[in-house]
């Protein structure tokens, strides 16, 4: 009985020393007594680069009968870009981004047209909200406007305020 409870001693101590001394830093030639020094790695956060090709709103401009939205098209690629007429509209509504339903019953038409932004340039192109949306559902808010621009989804949209 004696050299089974031996062996299950044995079998315990190796199988802890094996399995804590890689989680502490500890080598079986460590003694009692010497200092031992627990090392952790941090780990680096990776940040977002910002697309090479993108939007960005200039301008907002809301008068009695309109709201347009003056848009950036930036490109800092070796190749050119295409943008166009198509947009939409979300309202930052209660922590989420909701679409803004169309005026006009909901459906509309744009022009299906490519615009060629050059490799390492930049364009300006006005939308007027109006066209396509009703006035009354243009409130004071955070939007973000949605265009057509042959790039990565989150080079697609620029936020903007509507302000009184």
């Amino acid at each position: 009985m004696n050299k089974i409870r031996k062996f299950i001693v044995t079998m315990l101590v190796i199988t802890m020393v094996t399995t804590v001394a890689p989680i502490w830093n500890v080598s079986a030639n460590n003694t009692v007594g010497k200092k031992v020094t627990v090392t952790t790695k941090k780990k680096k956060v990776k940040r977002k680069k910002k697309p090479k090709a993108y939007i960005k709103v200039a301008k907002v401009k809301r008068t009695k009968k309109a709201v347009k939205v003056k848009v950036k098209f930036i490109n800092k690629t070796n190749r050119e870009k295409y943008y166009g007429e198509v947009y939409f509209i979300k309202k930052y509504v209660n922590g989420k981004w909701r679409k803004v339903e169309y005026g006009h019953g909901g459906k509309m038409a744009f022009n299906s047209i490519a615009y060629v932004l050059p490799k390492k340039s930049s364009a300006y192109k006005t939308y007027n909200l109006t066209y396509a949306y009703n006035k009354e559902d243009l409130q004071p808010g955070k939007y973000r406007i949605y265009v057509d621009y042959d790039v990565k989804a989150r080079g697609r949209y620029a936020t903007f305020r509507i302000k009184r």
